[in-house]
Order: structure tokens, then C-alpha cells, then sequence
């Protein structure tokens, strides 16, 4: 690794050493002092100042982001460089910003990273370096992250509960963010919804129109998205910035929209919390101003079930590459149809997005005609041996590069794992010999520590591994795509009469799709584990 030389370096006669700083600061955590970006980045660039670590403008890096993941977008820019020897130390604020993890698994992963790397780490709140080779320092800062994740489970419960007890108390917990057609309004700290009668008004109409219709009769959410967006009322995110907007247009409303208004029980009075996991006898229920009646907002609710039956209904009809297509309006996945017309049966694939108001401008494309011919390409490609073998080289070899940074955590995993069940056992060990009641509960709360923290790395483990084997070919994947191939080349005409065998087969070998049109022509581009490359595959010359 190269060392960063200055022409100050040179005349003391010291070489500067390469740093990185990383800085993240989540939602939750704003109202914590110190924790601000500009802050974190700031203390740590003094620190590295005082401490002739140099710090190139592009190796800062900040992230707004949960600090209970690993996998979070920065932090993985962070690791690649230090992955690549581009760096010869880390710069955080102090721990938890590494790691908020419950029993501060994914501080154990990065300290080991570091430590194998050779790779230095420094706080610069405490202004100091952690000595990563020195077992009773590297124990205190895996016990720190284990502390900031007990801190944040700690501060978490309390909120909870909190709002819990509000909830009960018939509050509803909705801070300024009220449902469409209610103010937010606070009083001593609590919050209550209020009608905003013009939204209110867009409410009634909504539940009209999909009960009772219009002239044209009951309407879809759809239909009822596109004529609010006709008659360009505004939607919330058009009033109130707190509001995420979409890329869509002003007044341009969201049929899931729709959906969601027609579900939600708020605007027959009833607000409910703590629903996330549990039946909804569970849930606590509060009463808010209604703004349509009960009656008309349960018929509602049997109009949507009476949908949803008839759509279940439509699945019997079989779309060998159903979840598996996406649209060449780049927006949307494509979603299998079926429609009878005077005793016959259509079935098709259709772009996603039509069902959330999405104007995509693509014809239909025929299912039945769009799997015989990704059947065929596929089976065309397991009777020809030499094509497979090439194929399927050319996928491990490409996939091989993607899946470096895996194992590379793998090992690193594995060895934590290693030195926490030594641990596990030495504490095993010291519970059987100790007699003093005060010495067993230390043993028996740093036994419970070290389980969690094994369990947790047990997690990550399964979750690479699983992760690993969906982007890598094993020899075992080799030796039964080779089989399935000589099954279809010896038998293909029973193969291609048996629907959930050519299910199987499209799923194990991940083949997908992209459809769209060019030139006038219906075409879809195919990938599988033994095509790197996308395929074109003709569907229609001619678009009728």
C-alpha cells in the first residue's frame, strides 16, 4: 500500500499515512448531540490533522442510514477501498456510528476486517487509535458495540411504549403526518386528527365513484386515479413538502393510492396502531372524526374482496414466466392476464404499471407465444452441449468477480465465529468451578452476551452463504443442469407437457426476461446461468 508523501513530510522526515472518513447519521438519531454529518466530519478531519493522517476530499464519506445493517451504501464504498488497499487507516466519529447492531455482531465483522487488512481504526471524539491486536482492547470495543446496540433496542422499547400508552389513552400517534383528508394538530405534546373538509370532499368522491360509480358505472382504481389526475386535484405530496413527491407529474395520482384509501378504516372512524405482526383483534383501535359512514365504507370492503376473489380466480390460467418479466418501459415487471371471449380463452402479459395509472405505450404480449419461445430457446440451449458448457463457463467466470467481497466476509465470519465459541466454552468452563453467587451472574450475563453474539453471526452466515449460492455455480449445480439436459435431449416432448417440471427449470437456471418492441416487432431479451449476455428472441414480425 502506498503512503501519501507531502513536501512537509519530506522536510520532518515522515510519510503521511492515508485515511478514510466515514460519517452516518440516521432519522432517529438527528436530536443526539455530536451526531449532525458536518459535525462527525469535522471533528474527524481535525483529528487526522493532529495526527498527520491524510484525508483525500473524495475518501470523506457520509450516509444517512440505519446503523443496525451492514449493508448500507457508503459503508460498502468504505470497505471496497479498504478491500483494495487504498487505505491505511479508518476514521469514525466514535462507535455507534460504525454499528448499532443487536450484540454489536457487525462491529466484531468490520473490527476483524480491519485487524486482517492491517488497516488502522480511529475515533475521533475519544481521539484515539483502537490497538486491534490487543485482545482486552479489541474485547472492550466489541462490548461497546454491544452496548450501542442495547442503547438503541433500549431507546426503541421506550418510544414503543410510549406510543403504546398514548394509543390507549385514544391518541392517535400521527405526529404531522396525517392520512389524506385529515390535519395533524397538537396540543401539550400530543396529537389529534382533525377534517380537512376540501380533501375530505376528494374522499366522499373516491368512495362514490368505486361503490356507486359514475355515468359509466362502478370505477376501477384505476379509472378513479385517472380522472383525479384529469381534473388535476392536487395530492398531498403536491401541498406539503414534509411529504416524499414521486417522479409523476403535479395532481397525477397513484391507483395503489386509491387502494390504500379504500382499505383504510381511519376514514370510517376507527384509527388503529401496533398492526405490524399481529391479527387485528390485536390492534389498538382509536376513534377519529369519520368522514365517510360505516356503511358505505364496508360495502366498499365487500366490492374489494369480491375483486380480489375474481382475480384469484383469473391465476388457474398458467404463466410459465410469471414474476420473471419485466417491461422495456424500463418501470415495471410484466403481469400474466386471462379473458374469455365467446367461449375462448386470452391469456397474456401485460406491463404492471397500467394497474397504477402508468400510461406505458406497449401492446400486450401473447403468454402463451412468449413461453413456448423461452421454453424453446432454453431447451435449444440444453440439447447443445458444447453452447451449455460455454455458457455456463462464461456465467461462473463473471459471477466469480461479484462474488469476491462475499467470501471475503465469509472468512472473516467463520473466524469470529471460531473465537466466540472458544469463548462460549471457556465461559462454560469458569460457570462449573466458581462458587460465589455475584461471580456465576457475571459468568452466566456474559454467557448470554457471547449466545447472542453467535447466533447473530450464525444469521449472517446463512444470509452470505444464501446470497452466495444464488450469483455462483457450484460443481453440483454443473452435475445437474448437465442432467436436466440430458433428460430434455432424451425426453423434451414429456418435458414439455409436464408445467411444473418447465416451472422448475426456469426458476433453477434464473432465466428472465425484458420485453419491448423495435422496429415494429414484439422481442424479449433473455438471461439465464449459462447466458452472460442478454439473447434477442423474435416474438412477433408484426404488432397487430
Amino acid at each position: 500500500m502506498e503512503t501519501q508523501t507531502t513536501t512537509s513530510s519530506i522536510l520532518t522526515g515522515t510519510t503521511l499515512k492515508r485515511a478514510i472518513i466515514y460519517a452516518r447519521v440516521s432519522t432517529d438519531e438527528q436530536a443526539e448531540t455530536g451526531t449532525s454529518i458536518d459535525n462527525q466530519v469535522e471533528k474527524s478531519l481535525a483529528y487526522a490533522k493532529a495526527n498527520e493522517l491524510h484525508v483525500p476530499e473524495s475518501y470523506i464519506f457520509r450516509e444517512d442510514y440505519t446503523g443496525k445493517v451492514l449493508d448500507r451504501p457508503e459503508l460498502n464504498r468504505v470497505r471496497a477501498l479498504i478491500r483494495a488497499a487504498q487505505v491505511d487507516a479508518l476514521i469514525v466519529y466514535k462507535t455507534n456510528r460504525l454499528d448499532r447492531s443487536e450484540w454489536g455482531v457487525n462491529l466484531l465483522i468490520l473490527l476483524q476486517e480491519l485487524k486482517s487488512l492491517g488497516v488502522e481504526l480511529h475515533y475521533s471524539q475519544a481521539k484515539r487509535q483502537i490497538n486491534l491486536h490487543n485482545p482486552v482492547e479489541a474485547l472492550m470495543e466489541s462490548i461497546s458495540g454491544w452496548q450501542a446496540g442495547e442503547d438503541h433496542r433500549e431507546t426503541v422499547t421506550k418510544l414503543h411504549e410510549g406510543r403504546l400508552a398514548k394509543a390507549r389513552k385514544g391518541m392517535p400517534i400521527v405526529h404531522d403526518r396525517a392520512p389524506y383528508g385529515y390535519r395533524a394538530i397538537r396540543e401539550d405534546k400530543n396529537w389529534e386528527l382533525v377534517i380537512d373538509e376540501d380533501e375530505a370532499r376528494i374522499i366522499r368522491l373516491i368512495f362514490e365513484w368505486y361503490v356507486g360509480g359514475d355515468d359509466t358505472g362502478p370505477l376501477s382504481y384505476y379509472k378513479i386515479a385517472q380522472k383525479l389526475t384529469e381534473m388535476k386535484i392536487p395530492t398531498r405530496a403536491d401541498k406539503d413538502p414534509k411529504f416524499v413527491k414521486t417522479k409523476r407529474g403535479k395532481g397525477e395520482w397513484y391507483a395503489s393510492t386509491i387502494g390504500y384509501i379504500i382499505s383504510c378504516e381511519t376514514y370510517a372512524g376507527v384509527w388503529h396502531y401496533d398492526k405490524r405482526g399481529k391479527d387485528k383483534s390485536e390492534w389498538i383501535a382509536v376513534e377519529v372524526p369519520a368522514i365517510v359512514s360505516r356503511g358505505l365504507w364496508e360495502v366498499a370492503q365487500k366490492i374489494k374482496k369480491q375483486k380480489q376473489e375474481r382475480a384469484s380466480r383469473n391465476m388457474r390460467y398458467q404463466y410459465l414466466m410469471s414474476g420473471r418479466l419485466t417491461c422495456g418501459c424500463g418501470e415495471y415487471k410484466m403481469a400474466g392476464f386471462g379473458s374469455k371471449s365467446r367461449g375462448r380463452v386470452y391469456t397474456y402479459y401485460r406491463c404492471g404499471g397500467l394497474s397504477q395509472g402508468h400510461k406505458c405505450g406497449l401492446p400486450h404480449f401473447p403468454s402463451g407465444k412468449v413461453d413456448d419461445i423461452v421454453w424453446q430457446w432454453a431447451e435449444d440451449v440444453l440439447r447443445d452441449p458444447q453452447r451449455l458448457k460455454y455458457g455456463l463457463e462464461q456465467f461462473q467466470a463473471e459471477q466469480a468477480k461479484q462474488a469476491t467481497p462475499i467470501q471475503q466476509e465469509l472468512v472473516v465470519l467463520e473466524e469470529l465465529l471460531e473465537q466466540h465459541t472458544n469463548d462460549l466454552n471457556e465461559a462454560l468452563a469458569s460457570l462449573k468451578v466458581v462458587l460465589s453467587p455475584r461471580a456465576k451472574a457475571a459468568i452466566a450475563a456474559d454467557l448470554e452476551r457471547i449466545e447472542g453474539t453467535l447466533d447473530s453471526l450464525e444469521s449472517q452466515k446463512a444470509e452470505l452463504l444464501e446470497r452466495l449460492g444464488n450469483s455462483t455455480l457450484t460443481e453440483e449445480d454443473f452435475v445437474t443442469i448437465n442432467d436436466w439436459a440430458a433428460i430434455v435431449a432424451r425426453d423434451f416432448e414429456t418435458i414439455r407437457r409436464d408445467f411444473p417440471s418447465k416451472r422448475y427449470l426456469i426458476e433453477y437456471l434464473d432465466i428472465r426476461g425484458r420485453l419491448a418492441v423495435e422496429d415494429g416487432q414484439q422481442v424479449m431479451y433473455v438471461t439465464a446461468k449459462f447466458s452472460v449476455n442478454k439473447e434477442r428472441l423474435l416474438i412477433a414480425s408484426q404488432i397487430t
